[in-house]
């Protein structure tokens, strides 16, 4: 494998982990607190380090493990920085795993961060973890290594006690003579030993993360992927691609391949896990067509393990106990759903839609169209079959209308007769002439089915159905009006202080023990400063 295709990332501890940078860093993460449980969500904020600019990037960001892809998710920033949440799932056994943020300037190179996180599984699934220790290369991981380093008088946080009672409220102040502070402060208050802090160990390691060998991180979501002749394997160009996403308002978008066989689509408008048809226009000739994947390719090593004396401390056995019980008794999250933006087809508005269900039932798309769409002429042979709509105004027929099912362009009639009454929730029928870009509408007939999915009916010829992770939205805010067992008391990614001294409140938990709080961020020159404070509940 060719090495300058790797990127060289330098990993080594910074606070809440250990940090992966590139020679020039404009990026950095910071998480809610430092130890994690299977079935957690990691609360994060990316700041961008360097001065204000007019691009907002998107954020690409992925938990991983060693050789393999865990969550993902895509942020758009704001004011300089993206905050974000991505779920650890109950099945990621106990181990160290890395969490990356990045994105792209305009011409694809990349700025990117990573912070090594370690997980303990709930269910005492330690498989992975002890694989680790059995590497002579691994490391025990501290997940109480702190960074003090950038520490001054520009940030300081002070309380008029170091000690409270489960269930009071605290009040924190941060001391801040500089008011502008680039993407705003970042604060988070969590559980953690004290005693056991140690401050950032400063050896290096080297890791590699392998991306693709056509992928460019623009700034901007793209979806990118190349065409080839079956036959030949060669790329075409100047080729058509049709990109659609199944849904009852029908959104298609089309590009052309470059010489290389190359496409790329923009994506807006678009949130959370997405189903996606790829295609080609061009049915006289078979094609090959395959994606560029989206992600960074998850590293190949991470040569750390946990430890045992932190797997049996009490902290490790309270944390899964705090965790089962939020599980168990907290409230849901759910994740927010995006206001429709599109509410037109983009072939317009039709002369009529038919619901099937209304009439008898009848068993496959030649019965429905003889019955109950008189405007549209079906008809199967042996042969071929074909589909025509006809316009009672003008006295003619459409004889190549196009037609979607599900918002997805299909090609051969044939494949529509699996449809029945029961599959189809209606049907526009449009007999008229339209131009949608470059694209020809010469009559039109969309069928919606019930799944709404684009699963009653077989994938068209030189066509692919993939899955993409498009922007996500934050999970709703919990309603849980009592703390109760909790570890992370405070999470503010995003405070501006309009004055030198700024007060933060809010509730202890009514779990004892030592809590540390961290106020950090980057002044107009990039510069990272941080405070620190410690106190204890009894």
């Amino acid at each position: 494998m060719n090495i300058n295709k790797f990127i060289l990332l330098i990993i080594t501890i910074l606070p809440f982990g250990a940090n992966a940078f590139q020679k020039t860093k404009q990026v950095a993460i910071q998480t809610d607190k430092t130890v994690y449980v299977s079935g957690e969500t990691i609360r994060f904020k990316c700041t961008r380090t360097q001065s204000e600019t007019n691009d907002k990037p998107v954020l690409y960001v992925d938990l991983c493990g060693e050789g393999y892809m865990i969550e993902n998710c895509l942020y758009q920033s704001t004011n300089s920085h993206w905050q974000g949440e991505i779920a650890i799932p109950d099945s990621v056994q106990t181990g160290v795993y890395l969490l990356r943020c990045y994105y792209g300037n305009q011409h694809g190179e990349l700025s990117i961060d990573a912070l090594l996180l370690p997980v303990v599984n709930r269910f005492g699934n330690n498989e992975v973890n002890n694989q680790r220790k059995n590497n002579s290369n691994a490391q025990a991981f501290n997940p109480f290594s702190i960074d003090t380093s950038h520490t001054g008088n520009l940030l300081k946080l002070q309380s008029t006690s170091r000690h409270f009672t489960p269930n009071s409220p605290v009040k924190i102040n941060i001391e801040s003579p500089n008011l502008n502070w680039h993407g705003g402060l970042a604060m988070s208050v969590f559980k953690i030993d004290t005693n056991l802090m140690t401050s950032a160990n400063k050896s290096n390691i080297e890791n590699f993360f392998t991306p693709h060998p056509d992928i460019n991180i623009y700034n901007n979501l793209s979806l990118s992927g190349r065409i080839t002749d079956k036959q030949s394997n060669k790329p075409l160009s100047r080729q058509m691609v049709l990109l659609s996403i199944p849904d009852s308002v029908a959104n298609i978008t089309y590009a052309y391949s470059d010489e290389n066989g190359v496409f790329s689509f923009q994506i807006k408008d678009q949130h959370n896990d997405q189903n996606i048809i790829i295609q080609s226009i061009d049915k006289k000739n078979e094609f090959n067509i395959s994606l560029f994947p989206m992600f960074l390719l998850p590293p190949q090593k991470i040569p750390f393990f946990v430890s045992e004396g932190f797997m049996n401390s009490e902290e490790t056995k309270l944390a899964v106990l705090r965790t089962t019980m939020h599980k168990a008794y907290g409230d849901k999250k759910t994740v927010k759903h995006a206001p429709r933006n599109q509410i037109t087809p983009f072939y317009g508005l039709t002369d009529r839609r038919i619901y099937p269900e209304i009439y008898i039932d009848l068993n496959d798309f030649n019965e429905i169209a003889w019955e109950i769409l008189p405007t549209i002429k079906y008809r199967m042979s042996r042969d071929s079959t074909y589909l025509r709509v006809w316009d009672p105004d003008k006295k003619t027929f459409y004889n190549q209308p196009s037609i979607l099912v599900d918002g997805v362009p299909v090609f051969d009639p044939a494949t529509l007769n699996v449809l029945n009454s029961k599959a189809i929730k209606w049907v526009e029928i449009q007999a008229q002439t339209r131009c949608y870009g470059d694209i020809l509408i010469d009559g039109l007939v969309a069928i919606q089915t019930y799944k709404g999915d684009f699963s009653e009916i077989e994938l068209p010829k030189n066509a692919i159905k993939s899955r993409i992770r498009s922007y996500s939205l934050p999970y709703e805010t919990s309603t849980e009006s009592k703390p109760f067992f909790r570890d992370v008391l405070h999470w503010n990614p995003y405070l501006l202080p309009t004055h030198e001294t700024t007060a933060i409140q809010f509730e202890t938990s009514a779990e004892k023990g030592k809590y540390l709080a961290v106020v950090s961020g980057f002044d107009d020159k990039g510069n990272s400063h941080k405070a620190f404070f410690t106190f204890t509940i009894h």
